[in-house]
């Protein structure tokens, strides 16, 4: 089973918030689930990640990194869009996947459409 999460910020921000999101994506995948993270892109390997927190590489947790810079209309609707095509894409390969979404908005688009609603299971978290 896979467990995709978009993440509506940069990582590598010195946050607690994305560094909370970081820790419980890598625990989780530590107990054996594959855990996607829809992330912008800043430029960092994987690795560089993964040393940014503090911990060691795992198989289980990968990240889509999206580039969005080059673009000239509202980050918002971009991410949305990109990651509405990114999870059915996903979807399609692994049937039980877990949509967890923190952003309300782009949960009820993901809700829209028949076709993921057929293929994922969405969580949504305030």
């Amino acid at each position: 089973m896979q467990i995709i999460y978009p993440v509506n910020q940069k990582l590598m921000s010195n946050k607690a918030h994305d560094k909370l999101i970081f820790n419980t994506c890598y625990h989780i995948a530590l107990r054996g689930y594959k855990v996607i993270l829809i992330i912008q892109n800043t430029g960092a390997t994987d690795e560089e990640i993964f040393r940014y927190y503090s911990l060691p590489v795992i198989n289980n947790l990968k990240f889509l990194k999206i580039k969005v810079s080059a673009f000239k209309i509202s980050w918002k609707f971009l991410y949305r869009l990109i990651v509405l095509l990114k999870i059915f894409i996903l979807a399609k390969k692994d049937k039980f996947s877990i949509v967890y979404v923190s952003e309300l908005k782009l949960g009820a688009l993901i809700v829209k459409f028949k076709v993921l609603q057929d293929l994922v299971w969405i969580i949504l978290k305030e």
